[in-house]
C-alpha cells in the first residue's frame, strides 16, 4: 500500500512534490495509482490530480517521489541509502498549492483486458 509521507507545497512548480512509499511487504505496480486533494474531489480546485503511468515496480520500504515539474522519470537513493523513484507529473503551474487540505492515494483494485482465447485463435 503506498502511503503519503509529506508533501512540500510551492509556487515553483521544480520545488514542489509528494513523497508516497510503499508500506507493503510487497512489491507494487506505480501504474493506476492517482494522489488526489480534497479539494479536487470536492470541485474547489483544478488542480490536485496526479495519475501515474510508469509500469515500476516499487519495493516494500521503497519511496516515490513526485515533482509537480517535468524531468526525467528515474530511480535514485536518498542519502541514508533507501530507494526512491523520482518522477514527474509536467505541470507547468503548481499543482499542490492551489489544492490545500487532504490528499489521498487511490490504487487499483482491479483491471480488466480484453483478450482472445485459445479457442478464438484457433476458429480463426
Amino acid at each position: 500500500m503506498l502511503r503519503i509521507v509529506g508533501i512540500q507545497r510551492s509556487e515553483n512548480v521544480h520545488e514542489e512534490f509528494v513523497l508516497l512509499q510503499n508500506h507493503s511487504s510487497l512489491r507494487m505496480k506505480l501504474r493506476g495509482h492517482v494522489i488526489m486533494s480534497d479539494a479536487y474531489l470536492n470541485h474547489y480546485a483544478l488542480n490536485g490530480l496526479c495519475v501515474f503511468t510508469d509500469e515500476e515496480l516499487i519495493h516494500p520500504g521503497a519511496f516515490v517521489l513526485v515533482y509537480s515539474g517535468t524531468g526525467i522519470n528515474r530511480w535514485g537513493k536518498t542519502k541514508q541509502g533507501a530507494l526512491v523513484y523520482i518522477c514527474f507529473a509536467g505541470s507547468h503551474q503548481p499543482i499542490w498549492q492551489s489544492a490545500p487540505g487532504p490528499n489521498h492515494i487511490l490504487s487499483t483494485q482491479h483491471t480488466y483486458e480484453e483478450r482472445t482465447s485459445p479457442i478464438e485463435e484457433l476458429v480463426r
